[in-house]
């Protein structure tokens, strides 16, 4: 969890690559166990690594770190950055109180009349509990109503809250309101998705174990109460079902897809809101594909081989099927796409090139020929439609708002004239005059605010040139950077990029001299959909050769050294860590796993776990293919662990957690706490004072549902400075 806290847009007009995933952060961690906590035999155990990691810091530098994280995240976070913008109101979250202002009052902190619409802490008795946070919201087309999805504490569904929102009157008033809140409809209490059809008919995915949607329903809300209909039952176990509304909100989208396997798409007519869903083409083999509605057009984002990447199709709404599909336009060779958004007349798609390098395409409907290319700044590393408050507003019908980031430097706010082709900054936003061009931000040096950005690349073990993206502070004099700290980040899973949006722990890193690098290996999306092929299922192991070949290259570029690198992953990303410090434990120092997914092949074993048919399309079927068994038990994290010397280790996990249960992370530990005793028992020459300087083991395991909790500002900052410390320790740095 990296706060503040992320509200989805009420109505996105971008249509996601990802839809009906989840993410590679739901996704990535899959089940290892099948228990809600850990059994008894591993008591004696929890209670011991609770001593150990309560041994394991020094607690002034730990404060002291802590302190400039907490200035960090004072800096850089505001309370309104992840708001949601509808109609003349903004909505946002602030310590578990989920509240609206004006529109016009938005852009002034503390000024204007603010709703408390609900205290996420106080409502009613067994709608939310008192750890809940806002997963995200939902207003209604007529602007009535409110659905709020909420976390509760160790579930691991969702609940929605209905509100029936204030009317204009009551929302104009001059005062800040002295009522409790906006009045509750009612409850739906395990879901995973909600998307408005009407003003009183919601459709939400009704969840079964492990927060995995099985069913599409309607809530329909009328003056007697409110009913429930089922338009569309899922039983494809192997199957993962999203919901979306279109940007002119005329559907509602079903999507199903299978891991590696393609998808298909339901439409849900808002027009006749309680009538079952139409397909708009069956599932095929290799095609995956989206549907998007903007402009009085059905647009399709398909993929129409497994081999393919995504172009965007003209479909009929009157005979939406594959063989009325006509090609609009494709991305230029060379280039990934990353996200398209549909404006009324033109379409804004956002691309990278194979180093990274952003940038953007509009392509008009009538004439796709015309399509303009605007590069952007070769410092930014994210690109993010922009939600922020009033920005919408601001813009017109023919403007895309978009922000600018990387891991140091936070969201810059952007427009891009599509009629022009130019890109102005936002006043305010650091460019001077608030009016930087697209050329002007091309024109920039890698090197942005005193924070230095290179894209370089290694070859792996095979020859095939992976991405690497490394940022640091100025470089001292003479450009040596080997006596410096190198944190590496990897993920390779999922078809899902790295992590790199900005975080502002990373700033604190960057400014205390540590290089930051981020390894795009193969099973990741970074470079399209060939680049998660080529790393998934029996070609697992490539993800783990790009990795060493990371580091490798990093350290040969001077870019730190063996003694002085550690390693971060979370989830999915913990099955190459973890491969890596069995195979090759000295190239790096130290190694943090967060949510660790560690024992591949214990899970994909167990068919009754929830999430285990949905996987076998990233991890292979150990049961069913021999060849699949080979391959996973030569990389398997726990299977592999063996007596050996291994790198400084930093593990966190959540008792609650169902996705990555702490039961499976305590087994790993144990077993790997087993090979190190073996192996200082075969070197006498480790006994005594030599022991005392092994590198140390740490577990981190927390009471909550998940890591730190969706809006635990507080824990996160905890438990990062807890993982700062053990860096600085490992390491051996001084502060």
């Amino acid at each position: 969890m990296v706060p503040p806290l992320h509200v989805a847009r009420a109505t996105s007009p971008a249509l996601r690559l990802l839809l009906g995933g989840g993410g590679g952060g739901f996704l990535g961690r899959a089940l290892s166990a099948a228990a809600d906590s850990p059994p008894q035999e591993y008591a004696a155990l929890l209670e011991s690594e609770a001593r150990n990691c309560e041994r394991a810091f020094d607690r002034d530098r730990s404060r002291r770190i802590r302190q400039k994280l907490q200035d960090a995240y004072a800096r850089f976070t505001t309370g309104h950055d992840d708001a949601t913008v509808v109609g003349d109101h903004v909505y946002y979250e602030v310590q578990g109180r989920v509240c609206r202002r004006e529109l016009r009052a938005a852009s002034r902190v503390g000024a204007g009349p603010e709703e408390l619409l609900v205290d996420l802490d106080r409502a009613p008795p067994g709608a939310t509990s008192r750890d809940a946070r806002l997963r995200g919201l939902r207003v209604s087309p007529g602007r009535s109503r409110l659905a709020l999805t909420v976390s509760r504490g160790g579930s691991a569904a969702l609940a929605c809250l209905v509100l029936a929102l204030p009317g204009p009157g009551r929302a104009g008033r001059r005062r800040r309101l002295r009522s409790p809140g906006a009045p509750l409809l009612c409850c739906l209490p395990s879901l995973t998705a909600v998307e408005w059809a009407t003003d009183s008919v919601l459709y939400y995915t009704e969840a079964a174990e492990q927060l995995i949607p099985r069913a599409v329903c309607a809530l329909q809300l009328g003056d007697a109460g409110a009913a429930t209909h089922r338009l569309f039952q899922e039983r494809d176990d192997s199957c993962f079902v999203g919901l979306a509304r279109t940007r002119d909100g005329r559907f509602v989208t079903v999507n199903r897809s299978w891991r590696g396997h393609g998808s298909e798409v339901l439409l849900l007519d808002t027009a006749a809101p309680l009538r079952p869903p139409r397909v708009v083409q069956e599932r095929a083999p290799g095609l995956t594909y989206h549907v998007e509605r903007a402009g009085g057009r059905l647009h399709v984002l398909a993929a129409l081989a497994e081999s393919d990447e995504y172009q965007v199709l003209r479909a009929s709404e009157s005979a939406p099927g594959r063989e009325g599909w006509r090609p609009l336009w494709r991305p230029p060779r060379g280039t990934r796409l990353l996200d398209v958004d549909f404006l009324d007349s033109c379409l804004v798609a956002s691309l990278t090139a194979e180093r990274g390098a952003l940038a953007l395409s509009v392509v008009p409907y009538d004439r796709p020929d015309r399509t303009a290319t605007v590069q952007l700044a070769p410092w930014a590393c994210v690109l993010e439609p922009d939600a922020s408050p009033g920005r919408d507003a601001e813009r017109g019908p023919e403007e895309f708002g978009f922000r600018l980031s990387s891991p140091v430097l936070p969201g810059e706010r952007r427009v891009l004239d599509v009629a022009s082709g130019r890109v102005r900054g936002d006043a305010g936003d650091g460019d001077p005059g608030g009016d930087a061009t697209a050329e002007r931000d091309a024109a920039r040096s890698v090197e942005r605010d005193g924070y230095s950005v290179r894209r370089l690349h290694a070859v792996s073990q095979d020859g095939t040139a992976v991405p690497l993206t490394v940022l640091h502070s100025r470089d001292p004099p003479g450009g040596d950077l080997s006596g410096r700290p190198l944190l590496a980040h990897v993920y390779g899973a999922y078809g899902v990029d790295v992590a790199m949006g900005f975080r502002p722990e990373l700033r604190v890193l960057a400014d205390a001299g540590w290089v930051l690098a981020f390894c795009h290996v193969r099973g990741g999306g970074e470079r399209g959909r060939w680049w998660h092929a080529a790393g998934r299922g029996a070609h697992k192991l490539a993800g783990l050769h790009d990795l060493r070949s990371c580091l490798a290259e990093l350290h040969a570029r001077g870019l730190s050294r063996p003694g002085l690198t550690a390693l971060a992953a979370s989830s999915a990303g913990a099955v190459l860590a973890g491969a890596l410090c069995n195979e090759s434990p000295g190239l790096v120092r130290a190694v943090v796993l967060q949510a660790p997914f560690l024992d591949v092949l214990g899970t994909m074993r167990r068919p009754e776990l929830p999430l285990t048919p949905q996987e076998r399309g990233e991890w292979g079927d150990p049961l069913s293919d021999a060849a699949a068994l080979r391959h996973i038990t030569s990389y398997c994290p726990y299977t592999n662990v063996r007596p050996q010397a291994y790198p400084a280790m930093y593990i966190s996990c959540s008792l609650g957690d169902r996705l990555v249960p702490a039961a499976g992370v305590l087994r790993y530990v144990s077993r790997l706490r087993q090979a190190m005793a073996e192996y200082r028992a075969s070197r006498p020459s480790l006994a005594g004072a030599e022991a005392a300087t092994e590198p140390p083991l740490v577990v981190s395991v927390h009471e909550g549902g998940s890591h730190c909790g969706p809006g635990d500002l507080d824990g996160h900052v905890r438990e990062v400075a807890q993982q700062y410390t053990f860096l600085w320790q490992a390491l051996g740095l001084p502060d």
